[in-house]
């Protein structure tokens, strides 16, 4: 069963091509969907990687997140759940 995953802090002129690679060391990826966010921060770019086996996406969350990607400390969480309108809800919270 796959697994979609955010992935948040990434620097601003990020790639697909740059996730699909840095992803695909840990698994298969189904898809990737690439965002830019509205924030006060520096590095406020985003992406889903939709893992074709739930274990990858484990294992990348585990092996990927809080590491250095192209000068930037990214994020690597699982979706939470997706409600009815589509929204996306995240485990991830950012800290006051």
């Amino acid at each position: 069963m796959s697994q979609k995953l955010f992935v948040g802090k990434l620097p601003s002129k990020t790639t697909e091509t740059q996730i699909q690679d840095l992803f695909s060391t840990i698994g298969e990826v189904e898809q990737i969907q690439l965002g830019a966010g509205v924030s006060f921060q520096v590095n406020a770019q985003y992406a889903y990687v939709t893992m074709r086996h739930e274990s990858d996406a484990k294992k990348a969350m585990q092996t990927l997140n809080d590491t250095m990607f192209l000068d930037s400390r990214i994020k690597v969480t699982d979706t939470h759940s997706i409600d009815e309108r589509g929204h996306t809800y995240f485990r991830y919270r950012r800290k006051k």
